[in-house]
């Protein structure tokens, strides 16, 4: 439903990232080297794509945003694959840069720095039941919360049809 109420318009993009149990490098959300045809491996979300997008915007990275919405994060630990996003956090009064994408991982030279837009924006759903994974101090410290009650339905009647897309 979360992500449904965002619409992709001509400023910006909206990215449904659905987390998978197991998940436990980063590279599960930005790709990784393929090291038997040399080449990047993109991934299956246009995660990584839509960040280069956003930095080469000719409009600028203040007039273009993207959502990541992270789906059910928590069926993972969201510390393992989402940890070269938490390092950055804490970055106010400069650019963040990810440099651990490696283009040739033989050859650390070969490192490619990939900057984080200003408008690259997170929203992750969470459950709190027995399959999922707990939070840790690290990440509550430095996310902000909405506890949302299940609503009250009655029968089927509800549909998406019903809620008016948010356009940003």
């Amino acid at each position: 439903i979360i992500g449904s109420l965002f619409s992709n318009n001509s400023i910006g993009h909206t990215n449904m990232i659905n987390v998978q149990r197991g998940w436990m490098r980063s590279d599960e959300i930005l790709g990784f080297h393929n090291s038997l045809n040399n080449s990047r491996e993109y991934d299956q979300f246009g995660f990584f794509e839509n960040i280069q997008s956003l930095n080469s915007s000719k409009e600028g990275l203040l007039s273009h945003y993207l959502i990541a919405i992270l789906d059910e994060a928590n069926l993972s630990p969201i510390e393992h694959y989402w940890s070269d996003f938490i390092g950055i956090s804490d970055t106010f009064w400069s650019t963040p840069i990810l440099s651990k994408i490696n283009s040739n991982e033989l050859d650390d030279s070969a490192t490619e720095d990939i900057r984080i837009p200003n408008g690259l924006r997170f929203l992750a759903t969470i459950n709190t039941d027995s399959t999922t994974e707990q939070l840790s101090d690290r990440l509550i410290n430095r996310a902000s919360f909405v506890h949302m009650k299940e609503p009250e339905v009655l029968g089927n009647s509800f549909s998406l049809d019903e809620i008016d897309p948010i356009n940003i």
